[in-house]
């Protein structure tokens, strides 16, 4: 990379981490995003001759248990990259830490997420389109679901961490929460996830697979109706109310990927990747609608709230429609008994 477009690039943006070289290899470039725990930096390898994505760790917290919590996952992020070979993962190249700061390196994949792209759109993804897509995301959950010696759960698919290559590939950019589905561990070591994606279970430290498939169909959801699932966490309309052009078949697919409880829905990514394959092939698709409780016709599961330093609560319509209920009735008692005095 010429010198002088480095320092140009430098001189353009504010960060304390532009026109820094890290490892004597990496040269930091430019700014690429800001998340919750991560600052994320386009690089160029010296060494590979390369540009690559370095992540730094940002602590936000004083605590110094949550501080511990997030450098071990941010070590995990790194040891599951770097395990992975799958064209719809960036590989992990490197880890590192100078002075008290963290960093990883990974693969630069070239193009724009998903939730980027349909805010930019002024309407939703054509069905053809999102099968196509979601038949790529169902074969990356496929591949971590035979890792060995544990599967590999997400545990935060949506819109935003999944990028679209200009060939129209996806990729998995972010593992910052991913973890071993390890049979002999009784649950998750933390209870976090994304308000609208991640499914019930999720938030009483008991993800699997099953998690997963839960947040693809939401994806695929939001996808297919611009809809945001964080608006209404857990509750899903059916797809066709939103978007008649919607095939059956795809509905009974989100129908099933939704489901509340885990034992209803998808058991296995292959199953929902074999049914994806159906529709683009022109085939239907049924299920055992007698075994089968729809998450569009049923209240949600209760759960505890969320961290609130994660997430925010939210009040469904129909809670606040009681809420006034209760009220007007309480304040035409009150009267009743002034007018009575």
């Amino acid at each position: 990379m010429p010198a002088n477009r480095h320092r140009s690039l430098v001189t353009e943006m504010n960060s304390s981490l532009l026109g820094v070289t890290l490892k004597n290899r990496y040269n930091i470039i430019k700014l690429l995003g800001k998340g919750g725990q991560c600052h994320v930096y386009l690089a160029f390898d010296t060494d590979m001759q390369e540009e690559v994505v370095v992540k730094e760790l940002i602590h936000k917290s004083k605590d110094q248990e949550i501080l511990e919590q997030n450098v071990t996952l941010f070590k995990k992020e790194y040891e599951l990259l770097h395990r992975m070979d799958h064209k719809g993962l960036p590989k992990g190249y490197d880890y590192f830490q100078e002075k008290d700061r963290h960093f990883l390196v990974v693969e630069y994949v070239p193009g724009e997420n998903l939730k980027k792209i349909l805010e930019k759109q002024e309407t939703e993804f054509p069905e053809q389109q999102v099968i196509e897509l979601a038949i790529q995301m169902a074969d990356v959950l496929v591949y971590l679901s035979r890792m060995k010696p544990h599967q590999v759960l997400i545990r935060d698919i949506k819109p935003a961490n999944i990028m679209l290559t200009p060939e129209g590939m996806i990729n998995f950019i972010d593992f910052t929460i991913a973890r071993e589905s390890d049979p002999s561990k009784t649950g998750d070591t933390v209870r976090i996830g994304s308000i609208g994606y991640a499914p019930p279970e999720q938030y009483k430290g008991k993800s699997d697979i099953r998690s997963d498939i839960y947040a693809l169909g939401a994806t695929i959801y939001q996808l297919l109706t611009k809809h945001d699932p964080s608006i209404t966490p857990f509750q899903f309309e059916p797809v066709r109310h939103l978007n008649p052009s919607i095939s059956k078949n795809m509905e009974r697919i989100l129908q099933k990927a939704l489901e509340l409880d885990p034992s209803l829905r998808y058991q296995k990514p292959e199953d929902i990747l074999n049914d994806l394959s159906s529709i683009r092939d022109g085939k239907d698709i049924s299920f055992d609608y007698t075994t089968l409780v729809s998450t569009f016709n049923e209240e949600a599961e209760p759960v505890s709230p969320p961290p609130p330093s994660l997430l925010f609560n939210v009040i469904s319509g129909k809670g606040l429609l009681s809420l006034l209920l209760i009220l007007s009735v309480l304040t035409a008692i009150i009267v009743i008994i002034f007018r009575m005095k």
